[in-house]
């Protein structure tokens, strides 16, 4: 019976029988994150045999900002840009650790082009869901595209701010390749927090 509950209560938040239009306009959107790096195999091949490294990161932090439009129903689309601090955390080489900890930080920069669904009810609490497409670099190095998908929910401070977390992953959509190495794509965890501003 709980369970049953349970499912009556979400259905009604989420479809909520009183629909309610979302103010629309231009927004502005601010966000910090907390990231976890997936680790990433690199081949060597500037010397044969390839050699194969492993390479793991300590925790990130990121910062974006964007710029979009919110629609009555529903919809928002939006330019973002993300810059994002990596710091390498250990390398391994046949299964023994070459580099406990690397001092080096790398700048890492996105820009994306994103679209999103928020789930208007009759309650303050907003659930969104979105995507988007667009490319990174890594310390100015080549451009790569990049894709991403997001997930979490709002709360309505007033009818023009909304403060949010939720889940985002990101990812490039090929290897990165840089002076005869070839790494998997940087995959991407974040918990983020924020605050919309629409006017």
């Amino acid at each position: 019976m709980k369970k049953y509950n349970f499912l009556i209560v979400f259905t009604a938040l989420l479809f909520g029988s009183q629909q309610l239009q979302a103010k629309e306009g231009l927004y502005l959107n601010f966000s910090g994150t907390v990231d976890i790096i997936q680790d990433q195999n690199v081949e060597d091949t500037t010397s044969p045999p390839p050699n194969q490294l492993n390479i793991s990161y300590d925790t990130a932090f990121g910062a974006s900002g964007a710029l979009g439009y919110a629609f009555e129903n529903g919809f928002r689309f939006e330019t973002e840009a993300r810059h994002q601090w990596i710091q390498g955390g250990e390398i391994t080489f046949g299964g023994s650790t070459l580099s406990a900890s690397s001092s080096e930080t790398d700048n890492f920069w996105a820009f994306m082009l994103n679209g999103y669904y928020d789930f208007n009810n009759s309650s303050d609490f907003v659930p969104y869901i979105g995507g988007g497409l667009g490319y990174t670099n890594i310390d100015a190095d080549d451009s790569i595209f990049a894709g991403q998908v997001m997930a979490g929910i709002g709360y309505k401070l007033t009818d023009g701010t909304i403060i949010y977390t939720g889940y985002r992953f990101f990812s490039t959509l090929s290897d990165l390749k840089d002076s005869g190495l070839t790494a998997d794509p940087l995959q991407i965890h974040s918990i983020e927090l924020g605050l919309r501003f629409i006017f």
